[in-house]
């Protein structure tokens, strides 16, 4: 299993319940998987819940197919979750593990949520609200001082809280059933940075948007 590649299970082996996913080195996955449960820091709630109640002994790691074409392992991961239909996992859709990107349609989409622009789905700004973006982008914010929140907003992406865009902390949040160290190796950050945005201590003002 070693430096192998392929789609796993994590089987709890008092209700069945199972998480599906899939891995370019399965033997390092699986370390990864039951080092971040033992330490209750493990970003999928669902299975870190069961493993807290029932233990480590409960818990089974199985290989359910060897790949060893790295590009067919998503396509593989999603026949058998469809197959399984995985209770922990938290999304339907398989290949946030391996760095999943958005594509170029759902970006734009979450970069206009994420300014308030909600011009792609029909509404039109009145004068009013485009004057008030358009203060806020260049910090007048109308005359008034910045409250902590604005302040924050700044920071986050100006003036170096974070390397981070506010559409690379979309993306973490939208993958939370991925392992903590390898979004912070993807992103180039700390694991606990990549924490602190998924619970909102960092960018906890940006609304997250689901895929």
């Amino acid at each position: 299993m070693k430096n192998k590649s392929g789609i796993y299970s994590i089987t709890n082996k008092i209700n069945g319940r199972r998480y599906v996913g899939s891995a370019v080195n399965l033997g390092k996955r699986k370390n990864e998987h039951f080092s971040a449960l033992r330490r209750e820091g493990h970003t999928n709630a669902h299975l870190q819940n069961a493993y807290n109640k029932h233990g480590r002994d409960a818990f089974e790691f199985k290989v359910l197919e060897y790949c060893p074409r790295k590009p067919r392992l998503i396509s593989l991961e999603q026949k058998w979750m469809g197959k399984l239909n995985p209770e922990y996992n938290i999304s339907p859709v398989a290949g946030s593990q391996l760095g999943h990107r958005h594509t170029a349609k759902t970006k734009s989409k979450i970069s206009k949520t994420s300014m308030g622009n909600t011009s792609h789905l029909g509404h039109k700004h009145t004068a009013e609200a485009k004057a008030k973006m358009s203060a806020a982008k260049k910090g007048k914010n109308l005359g008034r001082k910045h409250t902590a929140e604005a302040k924050a907003k700044f920071r986050g992406e100006k003036h170096g809280m974070s390397k981070l865009t506010r559409e690379q902390v979309l993306d973490i949040r939208s993958r939370i059933d991925q392992l903590q160290t390898e979004l912070a190796e993807e992103f180039g950050v700390s694991r606990k940075q990549i924490r602190n945005i998924q619970t909102g201590k960092q960018w906890g003002w940006l609304k997250s948007t689901r895929r």
